[in-house]
């Protein structure tokens, strides 16, 4: 592969990487100001919820965000992760019993 296609097929991966962020954050955005979407940072990662449906857990804030999207758009969750598995109490009790308004971040 030349270098001009090797850089070619470098920037266009670049340009649809940078699409998909615009699109993630415009969703981000647009929940957020229809007051839809709630983060709160918990002892094992970043809980996401849309709609007052617990959408994701990870460590990370960004993929806590990238995963609610993928399941927004999908239906839900549609695998037992580790995501899963926490939100039934399996890793963190406490908080599986903790109430909805205890464990969400205000605006």
């Amino acid at each position: 592969m030349s270098t001009t296609n090797h850089e070619q097929l470098r920037l266009q991966a670049a340009r649809r990487a940078n699409e998909e962020d615009a699109s993630l954050w415009r969703w981000f955005c647009e929940l957020y100001d229809e007051g839809r979407i709630r983060w709160c940072k918990a002892a094992k990662g970043w809980l996401v919820s849309v709609d007052h449906k617990h959408l994701s857990t990870e460590q990370e804030f960004d993929a806590a965000i990238r995963v609610a999207r993928q399941r927004y758009f999908s239906g839900g969750r549609q695998r037992l992760s580790n995501s899963s598995r926490f939100l039934n109490g399996d890793m963190a009790p406490e908080l599986a019993t903790e109430s909805h308004e205890k464990r969400r971040c205000t605006d």
